[in-house]
């Protein structure tokens, strides 16, 4: 990903996480290989852009920051955090997310959201599953989510 990108994406990111979820996020900076042997439960978040072109950003929350994203989202009591509300929250930070690096990144508005999916992946081996994928790892406090940006040049006028 163009260095460009990656700084708007980040922004996006830690504007979204720390004014709408209270969670700080800082780029770890580490390969996918450091996640070799991992295998928990985690929640994909994903959705379409389309603009010059299709592509899909996909985020992969560990189950413990899902949650957290959901209680400080929703003001919610721990006891009161079911899986539908981690999904429906889920859906809502990526909705939020890829807004605001679209935002950033196509301010003329050429690409268009999809509507945004959330699944749990019980078992997620994120160094086996998403070594194609050249994944950005940001850590929290609630553990390490993976980002993949598919190709945000979607976003850019056609020549």
């Amino acid at each position: 990903m163009e260095e460009h990108f990656r700084r708007e994406v980040y922004q996006s990111l830690a504007d979204i996480f720390g004014t709408m979820f209270f969670i700080a996020v800082e780029e770890a900076g580490e390969p996918l290989a450091s996640c070799e042997g991992l295998s928990a439960a985690f929640v994909e978040g994903k959705v379409e852009i389309s603009g010059n072109g299709v592509t899909e950003v996909r985020f992969y929350f560990p189950e413990e920051l899902a949650r957290n994203i959901a209680l400080n989202f929703m003001g919610i009591d721990v006891e009161a955090v079911e899986d539908a509300i981690v999904l429906d929250a889920v859906r809502e930070a990526t909705n939020m997310v890829v807004g605001g690096i679209l935002s950033r990144v196509d301010p003329e508005g050429r690409c268009r959201l999809g509507i945004p999916e959330a699944n749990r992946k019980d078992d997620f081996a994120p160094a086996v599953a998403l070594a194609d994928s050249a994944p950005i790892l940001y850590r929290t406090d609630h553990g390490t989510m993976f980002l993949c940006c598919g190709e945000l040049g979607v976003c850019r006028p056609a020549t």
